[in-house]
């Protein structure tokens, strides 16, 4: 209760001032206050060009990582099976990046 008093008469102070040239500045603030508009969504300047660096870190990433598990895993299989592993793990790693950038952008 004493809260909406004081708040009431500090509006009543502030506009019921006036300065020696004119409206005072609380009065021009608070006169202003009602005449906002929304700011409209800005539209992000897009003068990137390629993938986002996300996508990349997730591509390297789990490509090593898959090509690590696949060395780990197919001790005894041909070579190129290990490759086969780090390209599925590259390829998931670039829509594990794409996911992420959807989500949260990029990490720059």
């Amino acid at each position: 209760m004493a809260l909406a008093v004081f708040l009431s008469a500090a509006y009543y102070v502030c506009m019921s001032l006036r300065a020696s040239t004119g409206e005072s500045d609380c009065y021009r603030k608070a006169r202003d206050m009602g005449n906002r508009t929304k700011p409209g969504k800005s539209k992000a300047k897009t003068t990137q060009q390629g993938w986002p660096l996300v996508v990349y870190a997730g591509i390297i990433g789990l490509g090593l990582v898959g090509y690590l598990l696949g060395e780990l895993a197919l001790v005894a299989g041909p070579h190129p099976l290990h490759w086969l592993a780090a390209l599925i793990g590259a390829v998931v790693g670039g829509f594990a990046g794409w996911l992420w950038y959807w989500r949260r952008g990029d990490i720059v």
